[in-house]
């Protein structure tokens, strides 16, 4: 049994900071999405369904290339560095994406936004694992990545106090912000991961962050025996893990590919079907709201339960709920299902991240999250592209939303094979404490 650990005030400010991180990362990633019909009706941007699309999933590369590059980086140059260097970059390439320069120039900006957020993304939700009480990893993590929906939520609210007098640009100058905003606040307040100090074998500083931090006394005892084992990408791949690792890549793609898929069309999707701008852009919050509020339940349920079943579970309730947006029922009820569709898409992402974060041992745990998340970059890709190439063909709305069901059926039933139950963060605790969770 693991004893649940005391969360500290200094672990919190941790999981704030990682928190916010996160949430910017979703704001660049979901605000494409808020402003493409307005994008697609103005002649200036010069773009189509199908060109928008491809834009879209620009982005998508950059995330899935900074991603791979990621995780080694945070492994072997720390967390935090990592963080720093990749929120600058994505903020300045922000600020280029609000000038006019260009069809082409806006696509080469939206990938490096990408490129900047796989590379600070990975490394945040692993440090906020890395600072969680004992038996609460699960739950950390899944507050962590609900940052992502936080940020589609203030995407979609400024979208609609300021795109209507603004115009698009104006909210990718908003993203471009944390540049100058949240880069100093992380510098000052964000410690290494004393579990990565001590697998580089600077065990004095590891352990004056852990007691600054309200961390188990020798509480990375065991990471530095990590350390010494497989590391990065090639611990991933090793007998113990290649299946593990394998399934959750696999269940990545396709939740990934509901999630872009619908943050990127659904607010045209809807207005397709009779809705105004301003309702079509409140599914979009909807689905946010429900992708950041809905995993802090499941995320703790999987602390207790694990993450197969939770996340198997969510799935086939977005696949209800995806099939009930096609249905002719009244706008209240349409919101709801938007809200639970994202407790079910983005969420079953937090719970994929979760996992990795506390299955893998430190010596590739940040290469275990880049994976996920550069895995499912795949997904990300396609939803944007195909579903615009459907859209511009002339499909329904219903025709769209329903292929997007079968993909969650399909990820729910790929949830179900695994069976591997993440392992306890007892390399994360001192042998003696090990030996008293095992007694009990």
């Amino acid at each position: 049994m693991v004893v649940q650990g005391r969360t500290h005030g200094s672990q919190r400010l941790v999981l704030v900071l990682c928190f916010l991180v996160i949430l910017v990362e979703g704001y660049d990633l979901i605000v494409y999405g808020t402003v493409l019909p307005t994008i697609l009706k103005t002649p200036s941007w010069g773009l189509t369904p199908a060109t928008a699309g491809l834009i879209g999933s620009c982005s998508l590369v950059g995330l899935l290339i900074g991603s791979l590059l990621a995780g080694a980086l945070a492994d072997r140059l720390g967390r935090r560095r990592t963080i720093l260097v990749g929120t600058v970059w994505f903020s300045f390439w922000m600020a280029v994406c609000a000038l006019p320069a260009g069809v082409a120039m806006f696509g080469i900006a939206r990938f490096m936004v990408g490129l900047g957020v796989g590379s600070a993304v990975a490394a945040a939700g692993v440090t906020a694992v890395e600072f969680a009480p004992r038996g609460r990893g699960q739950s950390y993590s899944a507050i962590t990545w609900t940052g992502a929906a936080g940020g589609g939520i203030v995407s979609s609210l400024l979208a609609l106090a300021l795109l209507p007098q603004f115009g698009p640009r104006v909210m990718f100058w908003a993203g471009a912000l944390p540049m100058v905003v949240l880069v100093p606040v992380v510098a000052l307040l964000l410690p290494e991961s004393p579990a990565w100090l001590r697998a580089r074998g600077r065990a004095r500083q590891a352990d004056s962050i852990a007691d600054a931090f309200g961390l188990d006394g020798g509480a990375m005892t065991g990471s530095a025996g990590a350390g010494r084992g497989s590391n990065g990408m090639k611990g991933l791949f090793s007998r113990n893990h290649l299946r593990v690792t394998a399934l959750l890549g696999l269940l990545s793609i396709l939740t990934l590919l509901l999630v872009y898929g619908l943050s990127t069309w659904l607010p045209v999707l809807m207005q397709s079907t009779g809705h105004s701008p301003s309702t079509a852009l409140l599914f979009l919050l909807l689905l946010s709201a429900g992708g950041m509020i809905i995993p802090v339940f499941s995320g703790r349920v999987a602390d207790l339960a694990g993450p197969r079943v939770v996340t198997a579970s969510v799935l086939v309730l977005a696949a209800a709920c995806i099939v009930l947006l096609t249905v002719g029922l009244p706008t209240p009820a349409l919101l709801v299902l938007a809200f639970l569709t994202g407790g079910g898409t983005l969420g079953t992402q937090v719970l994929i991240y979760g996992f990795a974060a506390n299955f893998y041992p430190t010596s590739c745990r940040a290469s275990g999250v880049a994976w996920v998340s550069a895995a499912g970059r795949l997904g990300s890709i396609v939803g944007p592209v195909v579903t615009g190439l459907i859209v511009g063909a002339g499909a329904s709305a219903a025709t769209s939303l329903l292929l997007f069901a079968s993909v969650a059926v399909v990820a729910a039933a790929c949830a179900g094979f695994v069976r591997q139950r993440t392992a306890p963060a007892r390399e994360m605790r001192s042998p003696q404490v090990v030996q008293r969770d095992t007694a009990a």
